[in-house]
């Protein structure tokens, strides 16, 4: 399969061919038809925002994260905590991009 790499900080970007994961126990493997990505990514991975380790986009619908609520466009950095509680209060697309 296909996946955009950023291999450290303030490298570039690249599409490269990668094994495709095999599910474990409760695990899925969703097919991504088509992506996009928040210009935050670009700030991210150029290490311009350090001390965040996760951030979640909601692409579509409706969602939570942490009982917090998230609606299209919304999006949340995460560094703090230990579990992450995510639930689809709708039909529901996110982004959650785990960061070095």
């Amino acid at each position: 399969m296909k996946a955009a790499v950023v291999p450290a900080v303030k490298s570039n970007w690249e599409v490269k061919e990668v094994p495709t994961p095999e599910p474990g126990a409760n695990q899925v493997l969703i097919k991504i038809h088509a992506s996009g990505m928040c210009y935050t990514d670009v700030h991210q991975s150029a290490g311009e925002l350090p001390g965040r380790q996760v951030w979640l986009q909601v692409t579509r619908g409706a969602a939570t994260l942490n009982g917090t609520p998230l609606g299209t466009g919304d999006g949340a950095a995460v560094s703090e905590q230990v579990q992450l509680k995510l639930a689809a209060s709708d039909d529901a697309e996110v982004l959650l991009l785990d960061l070095p």
